[in-house]
């Protein structure tokens, strides 16, 4: 039996070229929010939805070689998108495609502590 895969996580800044579309792009920089993969693999990123689809979305690709952005718009993944699934399937938020793990397979420590963080009163 395996043990935990753990999200990427390697950051890019979005180019300010493409903060200037009229996008709802989120952050200015993003992270790979692939399970960990060999460095020869691109990083891919969730940068924006894209306006007027629902199953789309744009991703920021790059590699650690080559620190261009480049976009792709992708469709989404639909394991776990299957409306006959029942109430206990969970959703995969990546692309159709990617590589192994569904994002609900993948441990990300980072966006736990962001989430136990936001639940404590401000001080």
């Amino acid at each position: 039996m395996s043990g935990p895969q753990f999200v990427c996580g390697r950051r890019v800044r979005l180019p300010p070229s493409f903060l200037l579309l009229p996008l709802d792009a989120p952050a200015r920089v993003v992270r790979c929010e692939l399970a960990e993969h060999p460095p020869d693999h691109e990083h891919m990123a969730f940068a924006a939805e894209r306006p007027g689809s629902r199953d789309e979305a744009v991703w920021a690709a790059w590699a650690d070689t080559d620190s261009e952005v480049r976009f792709h718009v992708l469709p989404d993944c639909d394991t776990g998108n299957d409306a006959s699934a029942g109430p206990e399937e969970e959703f995969c938020t990546l692309y159709a495609g990617h590589i192994p793990r569904c994002s609900w397979a993948i441990e990300d420590p980072e966006s736990a502590v962001e989430m136990l963080l936001a639940t404590l009163p401000p001080l």
